[in-house]
């Protein structure tokens, strides 16, 4: 049996708003996160390529082609990766169990007894549902607007505030 089955109310949240957020995690970012990100990929593989060398029978590449190679791996982890995850679309349900947000092959789930509250606003020409959760944290979802937002409201309603 799933933990969040059968949803009530299912929607993408639009492009450009998903967009713009991703603009805003990025841009509050640290400039060395990157290189910090390439060194540690490169470190482990040079050191799974050290360790290989006392395997009896195997030859590993040369130690110029294995750092290359590392190096290859940690950019395109670090730099390439990223971007890429964020052409995922992002789909938000409600189940009777929580909300289920998917984006790409990340999944973040919040139960009802974490919700302390909701409100809808408005922002960047997107209606935001906004939910307050009881550890002090604030999600923030693009509506879709093809949602019924009073049958939307009804729902919140009964599952936040029993």
């Amino acid at each position: 049996m799933a933990v969040f089955s059968n949803a009530k109310f299912r929607w993408r949240e639009p492009p450009d708003y998903i967009a713009w957020r991703d603009r805003q995690s990025v841009d509050s970012g640290k400039w060395w996160t990157g290189l910090v990100g390439t060194s540690a990929v490169c470190g482990v593989m040079m050191l799974l390529w050290f360790l290989a060398r006392f395997m009896p029978g195997r030859t590993p590449p040369s130690p110029v082609l294995a750092f290359m190679l590392s190096a290859g791996l940690g950019l395109f982890l670090s730099y390439l990766l990223p971007p890429l995850l964020r052409l995922c679309p992002s789909e938000v349900k409600l189940t009777e169990r929580g909300i289920v947000v998917h984006r790409g092959s990340a999944q973040t789930r919040f139960a009802w007894s974490k919700v302390e509250g909701f409100e809808f606003r408005e922002a960047r020409e997107h209606e935001l549902l906004c939910l307050r959760l009881r550890d002090g944290g604030l999600v923030e979802l693009a509506l879709d607007p093809g949602i019924p937002r009073t049958g939307l409201d009804a729902f919140l309603t009964a599952k936040i505030l029993p």
